[in-house]
């Protein structure tokens, strides 16, 4: 009689499908950047946008020019500046896209969108991925702003943050009070509280991809901007719509056996601590030395599985 341990490989990918038309969550929506192939308001405000250095890609669905890849230096996509995209004050808003990185440690920083001048002593605010002062040397998700005074905030970058080089995930900064959250792939990943204030009157165009005289490496698309808090579910529910269906494939084990005694009769038997054991189907009587069994099993506490085949 011989015991084996349940050996179980877990592998998970996206596969490209052509993605369902959704309409989306649009109460509050202050502007939305779909990046096919241009980079056009959809919204209804026509708060439309000037392309510069970037190059068409595929989406996080397959489709040809479907976002927009940026090259880490030039590349942006500048918007007229409007008191939409300011959030003075008080002012609640959600800021929600997809994203890849082409680094899982970015130096100086991936921005993804921002509202700023360049680098220097001004008011503006950013959302992005990279070391910050406060992240104790690691790559963290932000939202950052500077005040009139040059009095600098990051906010919610108390957590690493480790990503898959080019792989498209869901990034959505939002404010509610004095409530920052970050969340990936529709869940809550940081959060942290701040009596600061965002500085009104930012003078500089909304910048997607391109923030302090760098841009983004990666790609971006479907980014959305709403001048409201969108509560946890509905970042879920949004991120549900948009996401790429997801396959998850399972490399399962079964057994078998090369030395039964033909005519002999087997039961196959299962236990979880080596001491109590379940019958697995029928006991049968064996035809020949080799059997194979007919089940997989695939559980997620392989480890605590084992198998043995008892001779009746």
């Amino acid at each position: 009689m011989s015991v084996f341990r349940r050996f179980v490989i877990g592998l998970t990918f996206f596969v490209p499908a052509a993605a369902a038309y959704c309409q989306g969550i649009t109460n509050d929506l202050a502007a939305y950047y779909a990046f096919d192939n241009n980079a056009d308001d959809g919204s209804g405000y026509a708060h439309h946008g000037a392309v510069a250095q970037v190059i068409p890609t595929s989406d996080r669905f397959g489709r040809s020019d479907g976002a927009y890849r940026f090259d880490r230096v030039i590349s942006a996509v500048t918007v007229s500046n409007s008191d939409a995209f300011d959030f003075p004050g008080n002012q609640d808003f959600t800021i929600a896209l997809w994203a890849t990185f082409n680094s899982h440690n970015p130096s100086p920083g991936s921005y993804l969108i921002a509202k700023d001048n360049g680098a220097g002593p001004q008011a503006k605010w950013i959302f992005g991925f990279g070391v910050t002062p406060e992240s104790g040397g690691a790559p963290a998700l932000f939202f950052h702003f500077n005040n009139p005074n040059n009095v600098g905030h990051w906010l919610a970058d108390n957590k690493t943050y480790r990503v898959a080089p080019r792989t498209w995930h869901h990034y959505a900064v939002s404010k509610l009070g004095p409530s920052y959250r970050i969340f990936v792939d529709g869940v809550l990943f940081a959060s942290e509280t701040s009596s600061s204030e965002i500085p009104g009157g930012i003078s500089a165009p909304l910048t997607i991809g391109h923030a302090e005289g760098w841009s983004l490496d990666g790609e971006l698309d479907d980014i959305r901007i709403y001048t409201r808090a969108l509560p946890e579910a509905e970042v879920g529910s949004l991120f549900l719509m948009e996401a790429p269906p997801r396959l998850n494939v399972r490399r399962a084990v079964y057994v078998d056996s090369t030395t039964l005694k033909v005519g002999g009769t087997y039961q196959l038997q299962l236990s979880s601590d080596l001491i109590s054991w379940t019958n697995s189907g029928a006991a049968f009587v064996a035809t020949n030395q080799a059997w194979r069994s007919v089940n997989y099993w695939d559980s997620e506490n392989w480890d605590d599985l084992f198998f043995r085949l008892q001779a009746q």
